[in-house]
């Protein structure tokens, strides 16, 4: 999970409007945003501590990509005249079903038209209430399936902590990442609809009581990637057995293949840069040792670039880093157990900060005290950060009085452990013995880490 602070100022004007409206099936609550394009309706709903909140569900960002817009960078949404109905997501990008690590729930459809936004506020449209700090979520999935919509996402743990949350769907798959490397088929293009995506959000999100100053970028996955990227653009100014087996043969059998094939080490020491980098982790073939297999593969593809990233954020902008460790009910639950791995999973927590497919969907009184209060914990962290750009600002008896520590480059890194208690930890993972070998190694120019 990446945060990212967005600050723009753009000033809009709104008007609201009264009237009612449905929702194939789902009743609309005549709570009306004005939007440049067009009336919306809204729905009331309730938060996990039962305080009502507005949901505006599968708002159009960007006109459907289809047709002659099909491959092609996002457009402005066609207006509508009638009110448009915002109370439930029914489309998520294309995806194919069978490969996807979240199946897309039976009652919504895989589509192309899919450029649609969720906006979730405690804060009732039209009110003059103080604007509220913006949480803007990036789903993950590998950039090749996953959804931004509620039934993946549902956002009502976080309304009982006044921000306001902002989530989408982007173009996944060929249809976001296909290129032909011209104007026919330009890249990127699912990142360019994040990017869209938030510049609406930035444009409108003071129609929703949010505050366009005040929107941080949040990521899990391929979205903490994206987060990533937004912060680098100008623009902006989970294996089988049969598989955690295949893998490891592999690289036992051609141990150059532990090293990135974009890191620039020179051919001549590839061999012995790989023998080294493998060695951090173990002595032994990686097919006799899958806890060391999981940690590298971990690392390699998640953590280690993460935290170079950060480290390097780090000399521009406030950072903090965590590991979340804790293991709870509320979390994945059919996890196999690897001696000597660590036992939490990717994406787990997701479970302590979202309802929904993605997140934990029971009700909350059906898991132990200490999982809820975990929950709590994390909640207040983020919504911490996205109204001070500090998770602990404070000293907080949740919080164990703790004091999460900045990451500060060309220092012990600082990250917090987040487990049953709030630990503050130098030098997260292997990276410090990893960063060795590829200094060692790695020459400019630098194209990955």
């Amino acid at each position: 999970m990446s945060f990212v602070r967005i600050k723009m100022y753009i000033r809009i004007v709104f008007v609201l409007v009264a009237t009612v409206s449905y929702c194939h099936g789902y009743i609309c609550d005549a709570i009306l945003v004005k939007l440049p394009q067009g009336t919306i309706d809204g729905i009331t709903s309730i938060s996990g501590n039962g305080k009502e909140y507005y949901s505006f569900q599968e708002i159009p960002y960007a006109a459907p990509p289809i047709d002659k817009l099909r491959f092609k960078e996002p457009q402005p949404p066609t207006p509508w005249t009638d009110i448009r109905e915002t109370c439930i997501n029914k489309k998520v990008c294309m995806q194919k079903n069978e490969s996807a690590l979240t199946h897309v729930p039976s009652d919504m459809t895989i589509s192309e038209d899919c450029l649609y936004l969720n906006v979730y506020t405690p804060q009732k449209p039209g009110t003059s209430e103080q604007p509220l700090p913006v949480l803007f979520y990036i789903h993950g999935g590998g950039f090749f399936y996953g959804s931004g919509a509620r039934q993946y996402h549902e956002p009502k743990y976080f309304m009982d902590y006044d921000v306001v949350v902002v989530t989408f769907n982007y173009r996944l798959g060929p249809f976001g990442f296909l290129t032909t490397a011209d104007d026919v088929i330009p890249g990127n293009l699912g990142l360019k609809d994040q990017l869209y995506a938030l510049k609406w959000t930035v444009e409108n999100i003071n129609l929703f009581g949010g505050d366009a100053d005040k929107i941080t970028v949040v990521g899990e996955s391929a979205g903490a990637t994206s987060a990533g990227f937004m912060q680098l653009s100008k623009r902006t100014e989970d294996l089988t057995n049969e598989q955690l087996a295949y893998f490891q043969n592999m690289l036992d059998s051609n141990l150059n293949l532990t090293v990135h094939p974009r890191l620039n080490i020179n051919p001549e020491q590839l061999s012995q840069a790989a023998k080294e980098y493998k060695e951090v982790y173990t002595k032994t073939n990686f097919s006799d040792d899958a806890a060391a297999y999981i940690k590298y593969i971990g690392e390699d593809v998640f953590s280690t670039p993460n935290i170079h990233h950060a480290a390097l954020v780090s000399k521009k902008a406030p950072v903090y880093f965590y590991e979340f460790s804790y293991r709870g009910q509320m979390g994945v639950q059919d996890l196999p157990v690897f001696p000597g791995a660590n036992n939490v999973g990717h994406t787990e927590d997701l479970h302590y900060l979202f309802g929904g497919i993605e997140g934990v969907s029971e009700p909350l009184s059906q898991f132990p005290d200490e999982d809820r209060q975990t929950m709590k914990k994390m909640l207040t962290l983020w919504t911490n950060f996205v109204k001070t750009l500090n998770p602990t600002p404070v000293k907080d008896e949740l919080l164990n009085n703790v004091s999460w520590p900045m990451m500060k480059c060309g220092e012990p890194l600082n990250f917090l452990s987040i487990n049953r208690t709030l630990v503050p930890l130098v030098n997260p993972k292997y990276y410090t013995k990893v960063k060795q070998v590829l200094d060692k190694y790695v020459k400019p120019p630098y194209y990955v880490y």
